[in-house]
């Protein structure tokens, strides 16, 4: 961040609406890194349950960020449902979880106070407002992939607000 104080900002994630991140991939690598090493060094990880997530995630930690694309969907109150795609020579891997963006609440907490350390910590709410780029349904549905390989949306549609697989909607 180089110093730089964030402006709590005054824009918000739409809720429900997915985005894809354009941008930033290092950064949210940082993130990530950073609480996988937590997890690691706190015993964490046996509360996760499993250690393939996790090591999915340390992935997408450490792959060539111009090889992983992002997916962000606001679930509301500072926290995301990310899927995550990383291209490998063979293939790819996917997964997806849960990020409570901690730090963006913490600001919220602290706006009265503009010199504390939170104000200087990048989070992923930043990344979605700076690089996230809205998707409609239509693009949720199509594959970017290589031929062969499954679309992204068999993750999108596993997301827990979907509106298509809420009770009572139609399909």
């Amino acid at each position: 961040m180089n110093g730089r104080k964030i402006i709590l900002s005054a824009r918000t994630v739409e809720t429900g609406r997915w985005h894809e991140l354009r941008g930033g991939q290092r950064d949210l690598q940082s993130i990530l890194q950073i609480l996988l090493d937590y997890d690691e060094r706190s015993g964490s990880l046996e509360v996760i349950g499993s250690m393939a997530l996790h090591f999915m995630r340390r992935s997408v930690g450490i792959c060539r960020s111009e090889s992983l694309r992002v997916f962000a969907l606001s679930l509301g109150g500072n926290v995301f449902y990310l899927v995550a795609e990383v291209m490998l020579r063979g293939g790819y891997l996917a997964t997806s979880w849960i990020h409570e963006d901690g730090i963006y609440t913490e600001r919220r907490e602290r706006r009265h106070e503009p010199e504390h350390a939170v104000h200087s910590v990048l989070c992923l709410t930043d990344l979605v407002l700076e690089f996230g780029v809205p998707l409609t349904p239509d693009q949720l549905t199509e594959s970017e992939t290589a031929p062969g390989e499954p679309a992204l949306d068999l993750m999108f549609d596993a997301a827990l607000y979907n509106p298509d697989r809420r009770e009572g909607a139609g399909g």
